[in-house]
């Protein structure tokens, strides 16, 4: 899967299994990302190639963490 923030990829998170109707859990990734805008982001997890399938029985979460601006001067 690849992980988007806005219109940016971010992360990439990969698993494998050549079993057929098999359902895996994909490792963690925990990318950072710097000079998110304000208010409502769009974030999207989207099939990383052709050979990536998800159907209704695949749940996803995803965390955020804001983390305060630094204020300088």
């Amino acid at each position: 899967m690849q992980v988007f923030v806005g219109a940016n990829a971010v992360g990439t998170t990969q698993v494998w299994t050549n079993e057929a109707n098999s359902h895996k859990s994909f490792v963690s990734v925990f990318p950072v990302v710097y000079n998110v805008p304000r208010g409502p982001v769009t974030i999207k997890l989207d099939r990383l190639n052709a050979q990536t399938n998800t159907d209704q029985n695949d749940f996803s979460r995803v965390i955020v963490v804001e983390l305060p601006r630094r204020r300088w001067g």
